[in-house]
């Protein structure tokens, strides 16, 4: 039984800028852990500290709290599969979001 998704998250910057990161999300307890950041040369650096966090109510948790409710858990907090959240993913247009230019793919496990 899977009780956590794994993603790699995009971001753009105002400033041009592309911030990658990839995560973990568990649905059970709505905890995040950032595995690595992308780096200019292609590559991923380890986060200086690599706990599990809860999932905040601030403004830079939005997206991550969006994506865990809306494409990578069900109400009953288990993680959807891969082919449930691609399918949710593709829908997306119909499903109201609220981050800034957040585009987010599944992790593969």
């Amino acid at each position: 039984m899977r009780f956590q998704s794994d993603f790699l998250g995009s971001r753009k910057a105002p400033s041009g800028v592309r911030n990658v990161v990839f995560e973990g999300y568990r649905c059970r307890n709505k905890t995040y852990k950032v595995y690595g950041y992308g780096t200019s040369d292609s590559t991923f650096r380890e986060p200086r500290k690599s706990g599990w966090k809860r999932t905040g109510q601030g403004r830079m948790d939005l997206s991550r709290r969006q994506l865990g409710q809306r494409y990578l858990c069900s109400d009953l907090g288990f993680p959807y599969t891969k082919k449930e959240i691609l399918s949710r993913i593709q829908g997306w247009d119909q499903v109201p979001i609220q981050a800034d230019e957040s585009y987010f793919l599944p992790g593969y496990q």
